[in-house]
């Protein structure tokens, strides 16, 4: 099942679930300025996605196939100086791309695909869309639904972000200071909350969402158009 949480605060470790919580099936991403700013610039793109894949070690073909389908699936995508989108996954991965060639978003979007990998039976995400823009985000949310349905993987989602949460969740927490104020049926809760404080907030989100004109997640994700063309 999917949970979302949505609140002020949180709390972000170094990026990496432990390694006893990993054995037990439980992975977890945090936001942008954790684990993805720590990767060393000098490794491939395709070691980082693959190094936590549950494959032996002499697959390679199916790792590189593996690899290819998350990039393509997530939307990556590389751009010139002047923002003009060039090559493909089969090329980045052929030239062996590093880190170090990344961008910020870029290199949080391949820690996601890195802990997605590991294929969890629990996968938490701690405002895991910082620092992507609104079209890697619809894609992200597609390829976390994707795998829910897929694999049967739970997924707690924790967000001050009310669009993601009302996308993936189909029961939902409004928290604050560590404190649950309300929970339920993710509609119910998001759509008409009872407690004050989570309705003031709800309200704050649709205000918005009406001065975003059109160019915001829900929109994109439903209408499943570049936000450049809304």
């Amino acid at each position: 099942k999917l949970y979302g949480a949505a609140g002020q605060g949180g709390t972000h470790g170094d990026g990496w679930a432990p390694a006893r919580m990993r054995a037990l099936g439980i992975a977890y991403i945090s936001s942008e300025h954790d684990a993805a700013q720590g990767l060393h610039p000098n490794l491939k793109v395709e070691e980082v996605i693959a190094q936590h894949m549950q494959l032996p070690p002499k697959a390679r073909d199916i790792r590189r196939r593996e690899v290819l389908s998350a990039l393509r699936a997530s939307g990556f995508q590389m751009f010139d100086g002047s923002g003009v989108p060039i090559g493909s996954a089969e090329e980045y991965l052929a030239r062996g791309i590093t880190i170090g060639e990344l961008s910020g978003g870029q290199k949080h979007l391949i820690y996601i695909l890195s802990v997605i990998a590991s294929r969890p039976s629990l996968l938490i995400c701690d405002e895991m869309l910082c620092g992507l823009d609104i079209d890697r985000q619809v894609s992200v949310l597609n390829m976390l639904q994707g795998l829910q349905v897929r694999f049967g993987m739970a997924i707690l989602f924790m967000s001050v972000d009310l669009s993601s949460v009302a996308i993936l969740a189909q029961h939902a927490a409004f928290m604050r200071k560590g404190k649950f104020l309300e929970s339920g049926l993710a509609h119910e809760v998001l759509e008409a909350p009872r407690n004050r404080e989570a309705r003031a907030y709800t309200e704050q989100s649709r205000e918005l969402i009406d001065r975003s004109r059109g160019k915001n997640l829900l929109n994109a994700y439903t209408t499943g158009e570049s936000v450049f063309n809304l």
